[in-house]
């Protein structure tokens, strides 16, 4: 996978995080009005109840009875919409916390597949790396033994002086290299 999928995953991420939190304020919004909402209209009721019993006293008896049955049932409609109001934002919270557990599920296995990338990347570079310090080593090799076929005076002390020269040399130019490539790619 290129960079340019990781920006992409990226975006993704960005873009549904911003559309979860715009739904999220918006129902805390919907929340906090729905008490202030219920207690308007129920102050409006108990106005125009007391306004109606003031009224009352003008009414000769005989309308008391339907009146009073009349005043039960609107207090019976009031507490009823005050039961949905209380379970409507019960619902909400419960749907705005649902909401937010799946986005915490949603970031950790989006930072999963991430981290998944990454690992993949890292070994491909290690096996890459690792790969370019042996070619190193051989070709190393290749040119230590060409020198010495070359040598025109194949004493014993010169051989040797050559052997153990290379067997220094080396480990070191390939440590050296390897060392350089992990500084390059920031990986030490």
């Amino acid at each position: 996978m290129n960079p340019l999928n990781l920006n992409r995953v990226d975006e993704v991420v960005d873009a549904r995080l911003r559309i979860l939190l715009a739904d999220y304020f918006e129902f805390e919004s919907i929340i906090q009005k729905l008490p202030t909402n219920v207690k308007e209209s129920l102050a409006n009721v108990l106005l125009e109840i007391e306004s109606l019993n003031k009224s009352l006293d003008s009414i000769p008896n005989e309308f008391d009875e339907r009146f009073s049955k009349k005043m039960n049932q609107i207090v019976a409609v009031t507490e009823e919409i005050d039961k949905h109001s209380t379970t409507l934002a019960d619902t909400l919270r419960d749907v705005i916390a649902d909401m937010n557990s799946k986005n915490q599920a949603f970031q950790i296995e989006a930072n999963n597949q991430n981290q998944a990338i990454l690992e993949q990347k890292a070994s491909q570079f290690e096996a890459a790396a690792k790969e370019h310090a042996i070619k190193l080593e051989q070709k190393t090799i290749w040119q230590l033994e060409s020198t010495i076929n070359r040598m025109v005076f194949f004493d014993k002390n010169s051989i040797y002086i050559a052997l153990i020269t290379a067997l220094i040399i080396l480990p070191i130019a390939s440590s050296m290299m390897t060392i350089a490539m992990l500084k390059h790619f920031n990986l030490i």
